[in-house]
């Protein structure tokens, strides 16, 4: 059996474990629905965007019927105020919304008109300059996810006033070592284990998805400064936070994922799309690209090259197929490092984890792994993710789903 006709049989059953679910949304009954609900990373707006995917590769009316279906309940618990959606983040918030309402009527799935919008975002540009304010910038939970969101705006003139103030806003809260590198002090009620006086370089919820989105911004037009310089700063932050590695003494990270201020001694880090030497990797070469800045590209190949050595469970704690922390997340992210570089090392690292989440969901799918969890429909960390990953591996043009999470 070939590969692709292995993904397709295995995105069969992805599809018939997801096409069922329907998250429920009233916070009455569960407590725990802000987190799935129709939320983007973890509920109903997730599976939209599984759903729209699988009918655009696979060519399944039910499910472009599916997603349509789920969108349209999703506004009209909106409209009624019944939806979980009770707050402006990207993750479980109403930026989740607004990216994806935003990201189907760009690819031609459904007419929405920029008017529709703009209230709302005007409440999300508010919600974020309050959480800039109060030092929660983080990419999922925080105020860069809904400046993500804002963004990719399609009304340029109605952006770049809002980009523009959030980006001073946001350059007034950066922190400047004694060498003129910077961080920010993040802090976000969701992720209680890192509070403040803590420094998260990661993607989901530090320093890597706060420059992923300036970059971002940037490519969408921004005015160069601020971002230009808080990217530069960020990057030379990072740089200086990076340590050799070394195999033979367990040492299989270049970077600790946080900074604590009472532990100075380096822990390896999870290989993930989440956080880890992955979002080192991307982040640099993202940079590097962008800049053509070939010291970044350097770094970035440096990082990405060595994490392809990472196999083993000790070398990368990864023990599930999902997105966030799974193989799905890692590959898709080596294919991005191809993509980025041409280096022909990333996609054979991309076919090898591809080959190891097949095999993975498979076995979980048998075993009823997700369900068992409780997460089978989730995006971030449930089978949505994985299912478009494998379409992506399979798709005859390139899909884009992977930039609603600063991969591309």
């Amino acid at each position: 059996m070939s590969v692709d006709t292995r993904i397709k049989t295995t995105l069969d059953k992805i599809n018939k474990c997801i096409f069922p679910i329907e998250f429920e949304c009233s916070l009455k009954k569960n407590k725990y629905a802000i987190f799935n609900g129709d939320s983007f990373a973890a509920g109903n707006l997730g599976l939209v965007l599984f759903h729209y995917y699988y009918h655009k590769v696979i060519k399944d009316e039910k499910s472009e019927e599916r997603a349509l279906e789920l969108l349209q309940n999703i506004i009209d618990r909106v409209d009624n105020n019944l939806s979980s959606l009770s707050s402006y983040t990207l993750s479980y918030g109403l930026s989740g919304l607004g990216i994806m309402l935003d990201h189907l009527s760009v690819q031609g799935f459904i007419d929405y008109e920029i008017e529709e919008s703009l209230e709302m975002d005007k409440l999300i540009y508010e919600w974020a300059l309050e959480m800039i304010n109060k030092e929660d910038s983080e990419f999922l939970h925080g105020a860069l996810g809904a400046v993500s969101y804002l963004s990719k705006n399609q009304d340029k003139e109605f952006s770049q006033k809002y980009i523009d103030d959030l980006l001073g806003e946001l350059s007034a809260k950066a922190i400047y070592t004694e060498s003129g590198s910077i961080y920010f002090d993040l802090f976000n009620i969701m992720i209680p284990e890192y509070p403040k006086g803590t420094i998260n370089l990661s993607l989901s919820h530090g320093l890597c998805g706060i420059v992923l989105v300036l970059i971002e911004l940037l490519k969408r037009g921004a005015t160069e400064n601020p971002a230009k310089i808080l990217i530069h700063k960020a990057l030379q932050f990072l740089e200086e936070n990076i340590s050799p590695v070394d195999f033979s003494k367990k040492i299989y990270c270049y970077s600790d994922i946080v900074i604590f201020s009472d532990h100075k001694e380096k822990r390896n880090t999870r290989l993930a799309w989440c956080y880890g030497d992955i979002n080192l990797a991307l982040v640099f070469l993202t940079a590097g690209k962008f800049f053509s800045h070939a010291h970044y590209t350097d770094i970035g190949n440096k990082i990405g090259l060595t994490t392809l050595s990472r196999k083993d469970f000790d070398q990368t704690y990864i023990k599930d197929s999902q997105f966030c922390h799974g193989t799905a997340g890692i590959t898709q992210a080596y294919y991005r490092f191809y993509k980025l570089t041409g280096k022909s090392e990333y996609l054979e690292g991309r076919d090898y984890w591809l080959q190891k989440t097949i095999d993975r969901v498979e076995l979980e799918i048998d075993t009823n792994y997700y369900d068992n969890k409780g997460n089978t429909g989730e995006l971030l960390e449930g089978l949505t993710g994985v299912g478009l990953v494998l379409l992506s591996a399979i798709a005859q043009e390139e899909l884009e789903w992977d930039n609603l999470l600063i991969l591309s």
